[in-house]
């Protein structure tokens, strides 16, 4: 029982930080800022200028480049 607690309460923190990931600023020259996660290869997290998040995979199939979209959080 603990060890799901533990999870849960894992979950709950990085919900809490990506909640706290700020939009991409309007001066920038990009129109969406993204952040990598370690402990993942290829996983990405894109924040837009509206703070809209959405989930990315990026990965490479003989020496071709692809991306898969996991999700989309609510703005």
């Amino acid at each position: 029982m603990s060890r799901i607690m533990a999870k849960v309460d894992s979950c709950n923190h990085v919900n809490l930080k990506m909640d706290n990931l700020p939009p991409t600023s309007p001066d920038s020259r990009s129109r969406e800022t993204e952040y990598t996660d370690e402990g993942c290869s290829g996983l990405k997290l894109i924040v837009n200028r509206q703070g809209c998040k959405r989930y990315l995979f990026r990965y490479s199939i003989s020496g071709t480049k692809k991306s898969l979209q996991l999700g989309v959080f609510i703005c």
